[in-house]
């Protein structure tokens, strides 16, 4: 890489921070759990399977708690079935018409003819399982 290239990340369009989010910015962390908690009960919920051996620990750290405490131990298909009901939920989420989120906002700003190394840059995208 020389000193002109630019390399930019994006996440997801409507995640945490993006700014001008419907229905309200995304939840993280131990939101996140309490959201899907409420919105999914019986996959979820507190008295679910999940709620009841890693509620707790899904409120404080979300992510480590599905990588180091859960993934090692249930089954593929009954991950599955729980993580369709996180992608259900993150489906609600989008960005408002019209609104100028911040990833908007720097792919604009990179692509501007003006701005240094704009003819040198490029775009993609990595999407990771929730």
């Amino acid at each position: 890489m020389n000193d002109r290239d630019i390399v930019i990340l994006f996440g997801a369009g409507a995640s945490y921070g993006a700014g001008h989010v419907l229905p309200q910015a995304t939840p993280l962390g131990a939101d996140l759990y309490d959201a899907l908690a409420v919105q999914y009960p019986r996959e979820w919920g507190s008295a679910s399977h999940l709620g009841k051996m890693w509620g707790t620990q899904f409120r404080a750290d979300f992510e480590r708690t599905m990588g180091e405490e859960v993934l090692p131990w249930v089954s593929s298909l009954t991950l599955l079935e729980w993580h369709r009901r996180v992608a259900e939920f993150f489906a609600r989420y989008r960005l408002e018409d019209g609104g100028l989120d911040m990833l908007l906002a720097a792919a604009l700003s990179a692509a501007d003819e003006r701005s240094p190394g704009a003819r040198h840059g490029g775009f993609a995208e990595l999407r990771l399982p929730a």
